[in-house]
């Protein structure tokens, strides 16, 4: 029997923008319901492992990093460094980042979620959106063989996969082909405590074999997660080498040729890198991950340009901060491209509001943005400010107050400093 849910707001996805979106949403004093179709929330953070979060901070040399956003993103930071027991760490050319376990992102946004007003339900798929006009009215999902259908006044999706846009045919943004993925996983019994030595001594040994023919070049594309190694376990991050396209969502066996390109990857490490002899796989993360996708299209749509110039609108509702990092399939290096330190650049309300379903939001990676600017703009930091924002948004719609007065709201909350 189909089980019927009312609700006033809906949001696809319990990743870090959902999370924003959920708590900005209830704060407001809404009732939201949240469709996640893992068993845990935190998103990206959790199921691929992401290891650190990236774009809270100023690009700074200074000897204390500052928050480019105070409320909500600031507030998750600071808890985050409370439950993972790690401060906040400088890494090269002055970006700072919060290295966080995926246990620890998920203790974090469970403490947020906390709220009654919050329905988070796991294990559920969206198969279907019903809309009528210029509005969406329902959605329908799959829980445990048990159907639901969710009838909401305003509908989010920061799924990160566009799940909502897609079911509802919205225009989108789609390049040929998308960044890099790259899979995470923890290797335990290492011999070796130092970061730069370890990672000397892996790519010495891969370079050696790659030059004898000995395994394949794009073996060189493993690298140590940042400030990971502790209790002699070591977080090793391997970009993949194969393109993800348009179609990325339907190549079904991508998870599956990742695991095992990281049981070859451990047996190398074990038998070739001093200090790995008694080592094994700990965990692989659930996931791959994927750093950008298909993007939600409106007339606004945040351009490359924006971000390199670090431009600021007026009806900015997140603050910016991170580099375009852009990673190339098969490319060791990473392409950063940066704008001056203690800069930023705004994103503007329209990039999170459909202009075909008027109680229609987005946030996190699939804002309305252009291919280098989604590149800054989907790190975890950033995520939490627009999920913020599309919940305010939300929130005012379904209360039928004036956008212009969110914005207000989410500036004061956010961003004057």
């Amino acid at each position: 029997m189909e089980q019927i849910i009312h609700t006033d707001i809906f949001i696809a996805g319990a990743g870090a923008s959902g999370i924003a979106a959920a708590v900005a949403a209830a704060e407001l004093g809404l009732n939201v319901c949240i469709a996640e179709k893992n068993s845990f929330v935190g998103g990206r953070a959790t199921a691929s492992a992401v290891g650190t979060v990236c774009g809270l901070y100023y690009r700074s040399h200074d000897a204390t990093p500052k928050f480019v956003m105070k409320g909500f993103p600031k507030q998750f930071g600071e808890q985050l460094i409370k439950v993972n027991g790690k401060a906040a760490q400088k890494f090269s050319e002055g970006l700072w980042f919060i290295p966080a376990l995926p246990q620890s992102f998920e203790t974090t946004a469970l403490l947020f979620l906390k709220d009654e007003k919050i329905n988070l339900i796991y294990n559920t798929t969206v198969t279907n959106v019903e809309s009528l006009n210029n509005q969406v009215k329902s959605v329908t999902c799959i829980c445990a063989d048990k159907e639901i259908k969710i009838f909401a006044s305003a509908f989010i999706d920061c799924s990160g996969e566009g799940v909502l846009c897609t079911s509802i045919n919205h225009s989108l943004i789609k390049d040929t082909e998308y960044q890099a993925a790259a899979i995470v996983f923890a290797v335990e019994n290492i011999d070796v405590v130092d970061e730069f030595s370890l990672s000397y001594t892996i790519i010495k040994q891969i370079m050696k074999h790659i030059e004898s023919g000995i395994v394949a070049e794009y073996y060189n594309l493993l690298s140590i997660v940042p400030n990971s190694i502790m209790e002699n376990s070591v977080l090793l991050k391997m970009g993949l080498p194969w393109k993800v396209g348009a179609d990325y969502f339907e190549t079904s066996n991508l998870e599956t040729k990742a695991q095992q390109l990281v049981k070859e990857l451990a047996s190398f490490l074990k038998y070739n890198v001093i200090g790995f002899k008694n080592s094994n796989i700990k965990w692989i993360a659930k996931e791959v991950g994927v750093r950008t996708g298909i993007r939600a299209k409106v007339k606004r749509i945040l351009a490359d340009a924006d971000v390199l110039n670090c431009v600021k609108y007026d009806d900015s509702i997140c603050n910016g901060a991170w580099p375009i990092e852009y990673w190339k399939t098969g490319n060791k290096k990473v392409e950063m491209t940066w704008f001056a330190e203690n800069d930023f650049y705004t994103i503007p309300a329209d990039c999170l509001m459909s202009g075909e379903k008027e109680n229609f939001f987005f946030a996190g990676k699939i804002i309305s943005a252009e291919e280098k600017a989604i590149a800054s703009a989907r790190v975890i930091g950033t995520c939490l400010g627009t999920g913020y924002s599309a919940g305010v948004l939300a929130a005012y719609k379904v209360k039928n107050i004036n956008q212009l007065d969110a914005i207000d709201f989410i500036m004061e909350k956010m961003l004057k400093h």
